[in-house]
């Protein structure tokens, strides 16, 4: 039954024509992720420093690839198919790692070129735009923490699913808060408009991937009829649709 549905879904299609799709998505994810610093630095205030802006450029690109990976793990099937959905779920877990060191960069950058600004690590005496950063930023690397020791910490899949969840929203929506407190780099109107319409489609994504795609999944609900081993760590999992 897999085998056959995979197979309608390419049939008719060539490979110049898949090429072109899957080349297009990259097009499309290098713009997305690239174009919130775009917009930052048009008409940024200087005098700020080139480390500065660096750190600041680093953690904006940082923060729109961790966005897309809401809409890489949607399993958005035009999205998923040029590539197949184990090759996405791997580029998923290695440029999460490609964003943390991007987003860790941002605070360490401004650390080592002012030792001062470690006091904004402090989550007593910092003020709300570095504390919102401070907790996004360790909600990330419980994210990747808990990702990559999973079996070592003893977490079973269905507990670090909803972990990893819970803190990956967390992460994205306090990063949103941080840069949104901060408000240097998006001060002026047009700017605020834009940053806007970038966090209500990180949100819609939120919503979607979190919540309406659950619920749409749960409304057709299917039973393992078998499992079977096949040898060498393999296994044939077949499944019965229930009511649809």
């Amino acid at each position: 039954m897999a085998a056959v549905q995979t197979r309608s879904i390419y049939a008719g299609r060539s490979r110049a024509a898949w090429g072109a799709q899957s080349a297009a998505w990259i097009a499309v994810y290098a713009l997305v992720a690239i174009a919130p610093l775009v917009f930052a630095v048009i008409d940024a205030p200087a005098g700020r420093g080139f480390w500065r802006d660096l750190s600041v450029a680093l953690g904006f690109v940082g923060l729109a690839m961790l966005g897309l990976q809401f809409a890489i793990t949607a399993r958005i099937r035009p999205v998923t198919s040029p590539y197949g959905l184990d090759a996405v779920l791997q580029y998923h877990r290695l440029i999460s790692i490609v964003a943390t060191v991007f987003i860790v960069a941002h605070p360490t950058i401004l650390v080592i070129r002012d030792t001062a600004m470690f006091a904004l690590f402090n989550p007593v005496t910092a003020p709300w735009r570095a504390r919102a950063g401070l907790v996004g930023l360790v909600a990330l690397l419980a994210v990747i923490g808990t990702s990559i020791w999973r079996t070592r910490l003893g977490l079973r899949y269905e507990t670090w699913r909803v972990l990893h969840a819970i803190l990956a929203v967390i992460a994205v929506t306090f990063a949103l808060v941080h840069v949104e407190l901060v408000g240097y780099y998006v001060s002026t109107p047009w700017k605020r408009v834009l940053w806007a319409l970038m966090s209500i489609t990180l949100v819609g994504l939120l919503v979607y991937v979190r919540l309406v795609k659950p619920f749409r999944l749960l409304r057709r609900p299917y039973r393992v009829a078998s499992v079977d081993p096949e040898g060498d760590g393999t296994w044939t999992l077949r499944l019965r649709p229930q009511g649809h």
